[in-house]
């Protein structure tokens, strides 16, 4: 196993210190003008028009995909991350990043540790613009459960590294259960990430059984672990992200997906804006089920300008986009396909959910 940042090989704790410049996120101001945009409708079943739509990303065939979202709480920060199998590899989220919460506008990926499971799930997968197949969440105590079953784990220490009364490495150190609890919930805010991979990353070389008392939520305990195992001797890394504005972490792009692709083999996710326009709760989390799966991202989730929509639209953001609406409209199973008059410029398509939508 080795540990980096964005791909690359750094060893030991200096793994989370660095992260490309890139450019930075566009202004959500102008989703303001969506819905006055005026949109010239399309038959649904009208003969298409030529748009190069991407294929979707890996296991978008109705199968649970071979990625797995994972959170840690009761550290010095929580833990959000994402380990894949087939290719095997693996990413650590870093608490501060800022990304879309379909149904929850923009939280930190320390926010979404806190979620319920299946709610941290659509968020991690709608950060990765790919579904995670299955998920867990655990704190410090069921981590230690897990190590301890596994006989210990070891980490490979750039520099020693105070845990509680001792002083560890540098070098290879074994860590028993107790060993992981003490290395991680002693840790430094700005050295926790960096203890956190190279704790993942003994995991994945470690061959761990997962219980479903070690868990606080999952979806399938044993096959979460038969996930974790197939990604045996996988790189843990941080993917790209950069500073906007100074102030807020947020992912690099194109870098963050050309990262992901190259990681995991996924596609890069159609981008969508999702309003709610029925006045039902949870929609655009209900909404997030039915798109992430076949290979969409939401951009930005929030309430349309008036509730009593009866009808969804589901408008591409260019004529190029249309078949990427159909897409979009089959999976939601309702709607009517159309075109909008005036482009986004932050998405590939804008979809205004309907009280024909029941999630």
């Amino acid at each position: 196993m080795t540990t980096g940042v964005a791909g690359s090989r750094l060893r030991g704790t200096r793994a989370a210190r660095h992260g490309p410049e890139g450019r930075g996120r566009v202004a959500e101001a102008v989703v303001a003008v969506l819905v006055a945009a005026g949109a010239i409708t399309y038959a649904a079943n009208q003969g298409s028009t030529s748009s190069q739509i991407r294929p979707p990303a890996a296991g978008m065939d109705g199968r649970a995909s071979e990625l797995a979202a994972l959170a840690v709480t009761g550290a010095a920060v929580p833990f959000v991350a994402v380990v894949g199998a087939r290719p095997a590899g693996a990413i650590v989220l870093p608490p501060s990043l800022s990304f879309t919460a379909p149904g929850q506008g923009d939280v930190t990926a320390a926010d979404v540790a806190a979620f319920p499971g299946d709610s941290m799930r659509v968020a991690v997968s709608n950060a990765m613009g790919a579904w995670a197949g299955h998920y867990g969440v655990l704190d410090l105590t069921g981590l230690g459960r897990i190590v301890e079953g596994a006989g210990g784990i070891e980490v490979d220490l750039a520099e020693p590294a105070v845990a509680g009364p001792k002083v560890l490495g540098p070098g290879l150190v074994r860590l028993d259960g107790s060993g992981v609890i003490t290395f991680l919930s002693t840790a430094e805010r700005n050295a926790a990430v960096e203890r956190f991979i190279l704790v993942l990353g003994g995991l994945l070389d470690a061959q761990v059984t997962i219980q479903g008392e070690d868990l606080l939520a999952t979806d399938d305990a044993a096959k979460l672990g038969r996930l974790l195992r197939a990604a045996r001797g996988a790189e843990v890394t941080i993917p790209p992200v950069h500073q906007a504005a100074g102030t807020v972490t947020v992912p690099d792009e194109p870098a963050f997906d050309e990262f992901l692709s190259e990681l995991f083999g996924l596609s890069p996710p159609i981008r969508a804006i999702v309003q709610n326009g029925s006045g039902e709760p949870a929609i655009g989390e209900a909404v997030a089920r039915k798109l992430i799966p076949v290979g969409f991202r939401i951009v930005l989730s929030g309430n349309a300008e008036s509730f009593g929509h009866e009808r969804t639209d589901v408008m591409a953001e260019g004529a190029e986009h249309t078949e990427a609406a159909r897409r979009a409209r089959r999976a939601l199973g309702v709607g009517r396909v159309t075109l909008s008059a005036v482009p986004s410029g932050i998405a590939d398509i804008t979809i205004v959910v309907g009280e024909d939508f029941n999630g």
